[in-house]
């Protein structure tokens, strides 16, 4: 089955996740039981499991609080990685969100700072979104460049946030409003899709 994606940009596209990956044997899912990907975060607290992943899909499907995309590879079509908006309030018009490449070849490649741009502008115009915010460990540097290359700021900092094992991490608030990402970063975006829809 050919894909049709959503939003189609020059290396990769964003598209909604079909049943094939999806399914247990996909690298979605084992990007959820993968502890490399969740050194900074609390996902990986319980190994991943058919039903709670497709719970979190299909919470994402009726479009209230969450938002799902993949993001695939343009040149091979392989599924690579996730943007989510969750969290989501449609009446003060704000979403978290949320970011993962998960395969270990296309990281370090600009990926996630392509993905989560397009993401932005798509979310400001096409779910007229007012702001986007997410956190990050402060030990997270590769992940802070993805967020401070797309415009969003550091709006402050919660102790000790995070506890995993021995490690006590310090987490960044980063966000940024429509008024102030807008002229600042959407001509940029709209050159990595392929004819920017918006």
């Amino acid at each position: 089955m050919e894909r049709r994606h959503f939003l189609v940009g020059q290396r990769i596209s964003l598209s909604n996740l079909s049943e094939e990956d999806l399914s247990d044997d996909a690298p979605y899912f084992q990007w959820m039981n993968d502890l490399d990907l969740d050194v900074f975060t609390e996902r990986g607290r319980f190994p991943n499991h058919p039903a709670r992943h497709r719970s979190y899909f299909d919470r994402s499907a009726d479009r209230g609080s969450i938002v799902l995309l993949g993001i695939f590879d343009n040149a091979t079509e392989r599924h690579i990685g996730n943007v989510s908006y969750k969290d989501i309030n449609w009446h003060s018009r704000r979403g978290f969100l949320g970011y993962v490449v998960g395969e270990a070849d296309f990281v370090g490649k600009g990926i996630a700072t392509e993905a989560v741009g397009m993401f932005l502008l798509y979310g400001f115009q096409k779910l007229n979104f007012h702001r986007v915010h997410t956190t990050v460990a402060l030990d997270n540097v590769a992940s802070i460049k993805v967020l401070e290359r797309n415009g969003l700021v550091r709006e402050g900092v919660m102790p000790e946030h995070i506890i995993s094992g021995d490690r006590k991490l310090d987490v960044a608030v980063y966000g940024t409003l429509a008024e102030n990402w807008m002229p600042a970063h959407a001509d940029r975006v709209r050159k990595n899709y392929q004819s920017a829809p918006f």
